[in-house]
């Protein structure tokens, strides 16, 4: 992708240094931009899928995904391998986020997936009685059931249920998934309010460490969170007024160089730049020169972003007005270059 940015981009400079402007070239112009863009992101998904890691403690199982972080309190937390699924077959309707084999990293409705329980009251004959299944708030050990049937369970996985239990999750269900193998071999960690899909090198033996150390009790309470740091943890992803503003100003921006893009050999060889306090010319430059007005909105642009992105950790309403003030340079630099050409 980079290569193809690059090549891309060597095109549209050798067609710029030769004067040879036309919307072709605005579109080899806009095309590298967004190569660059996708090569970027490409990036960090592959960083972030290198630096893919799985925790657990007697506190919390800690998934890190890039400048992500999941950490889901270990007791509120039941197992599920694909092992365990007795033969249900698992099966995906939709996605939203990274995958491709190999790498899975986002949103994924599940159907089949079986709920896993955790300890509830059982039978005399050591059966778990299928009216009292619930999800149970702090679960000492797991045991897992399957919807309408029952699974054995012996005294010492007994825990006695919430007095009153999360809903159990529904089926088809949204699954958080953090995997760099294919679905048959996802270890399910599921809490009352969701479940989350991992990729260990060895799931059974997650599996185990993690139920040895429910077994051993916590040494402090942790809340169940995601946590964002760098970049990710910045406010601006979260404020969708400024995303609105930033993209309006870039818009504007396009649209500037696409119009003296469209319009170039229709514009004189030289053209007036700037005027005296008289109202006389006092600079004339070639027609090639006008795309600096576009091209000094955008550095305006990037470097409002720059700085507002910093401000948006102390003073959100204070980076709104820099990123408004970039659309308004925008605006400024279109009215300039409509003065001259008109």
């Amino acid at each position: 992708m980079l290569l193809l940015a690059v090549g891309v981009g060597v095109t549209f400079a050798q067609r710029a240094a030769a004067g040879q402007v036309s919307l072709l070239l605005f579109a080899l112009g806009l095309l590298t931009g967004l190569l660059l863009l996708v090569a970027g992101l490409l990036g960090y998904w592959l960083a972030a899928l290198r630096g893919l890691r799985y925790a657990a403690d007697r506190n919390a199982i800690t998934i890190q995904w890039g400048e992500v972080r999941q950490v889901i309190p270990i007791q509120a937390a039941a197992i599920l391998t694909s092992n365990e699924l007795e033969g249900q077959a698992v099966r995906r309707t939709g996605w939203r986020g990274v995958h491709w084999p190999g790498y899975y990293a986002g949103t994924a409705t599940l159907h089949g997936l079986p709920l896993p329980l955790y300890p509830t009251p059982v039978t005399a004959s050591g059966e778990v009685d299928p009216s009292t299944l619930a999800l149970a708030a702090s679960p000492a050990n797991v045991t897992l059931a399957l919807e309408g049937g029952a699974t054995q369970a012996t005294a010492a996985q007994v825990a006695v249920p919430s007095t009153n239990p999360p809903p159990a999750l529904a089926n088809p269900q949204p699954v958080l998934v953090y995997a760099s193998r294919p679905l048959a071999d996802w270890l399910y960690v599921c809490t009352p309010s969701q479940v989350y899909a991992i990729s260990p090198s060895n799931p059974a033996q997650f599996a185990e460490e993690v139920r040895i150390r429910q077994s051993l009790g916590p040494t402090e309470e942790v809340a169940q969170a995601v946590y964002h740091s760098g970049l990710r943890g910045n406010p601006f992803w979260d404020d969708r007024v400024a995303q609105a503003v930033i993209l309006l100003a870039l818009a504007i921006n396009i649209a500037l160089f696409a119009y003296l893009c469209a319009s170039f050999f229709d514009l004189p060889p030289n053209v007036e730049l700037h005027w005296n306090t008289d109202g006389q010319p006092d600079v004339i430059g070639r027609r090639l020169d006008l795309f600096r007005l576009p091209l000094y909105g955008l550095v305006a642009l990037v470097t409002d972003i720059a700085v507002g992105l910093w401000l948006a950790r102390r003073e959100r309403m204070v980076a709104r007005f820099l990123y408004a003030g970039a659309a308004a340079v925008q605006i400024v630099f279109w009215a300039a270059v409509i003065n001259i050409v008109l």
